[in-house]
């Protein structure tokens, strides 16, 4: 299987170590706070996060849209009452997601409301969420369209590993 991190952040602007240097959000909690002189405002977040919903949706179809299982569910925060469609509770350990609930599971995550990994049975396609706005995709392809859908959100795809995959 092949990994990517997808992620807002331009890999060009990282050092030698794999570090990204500019100063720049990394989470919901941000929202009102100022980074390098800009305010993040919640439209802001809210294109960003519908960006990242858009991609992996796209990378969830062009796998087959395979049902996905809930695994590592783990409770975070309470929910920042932003607009959109957002799973109000994570899903219990071992739950099927279905593609109808996804968007709304990856805003949750996104939004730090609960955290978990999806994968599918498989093991053709993953979905795993990490610190910062990173998510790990892990699948047999990406395809061109994942990865147009990724650039007009302003997104990057790199090849990496999920380091929230379980041992084979």
């Amino acid at each position: 299987m092949q990994g990517w991190r997808l992620t807002k952040y331009d890999p060009s602007r990282r050092n030698a170590a794999g570090h990204y240097l500019p100063e720049e959000w990394t989470s919901v909690a941000d929202i009102g706070r100022s980074m390098a002189g800009k305010v993040l405002t919640v439209e802001a977040y809210l294109r960003t996060e519908e960006a990242y919903v858009e991609t992996v949706m796209a990378f969830h179809e062009d796998a087959g849209a395979p049902i996905l299982c809930a695994c590592g569910v783990e409770a975070a925060g309470s929910d920042p009452g932003l607009p959109g469609d957002v799973a109000k509770a994570p899903p219990l350990e071992g739950q099927a997601v279905r593609r109808g609930e996804l968007a709304a599971l990856i805003r949750a995550c996104l939004r730090e409301i609960f955290w978990c990994r999806l994968e599918a049975e498989d093991g053709g396609c993953a979905i795993h969420f990490g610190y910062d706005f990173y998510v790990y995709l892990t699948g047999r392809d990406l395809t061109g369209r994942v990865r147009d859908v990724a650039h007009a959100g302003g997104l990057f795809l790199e090849p990496f590993q999920s380091p929230y995959a379980t041992p084979a």
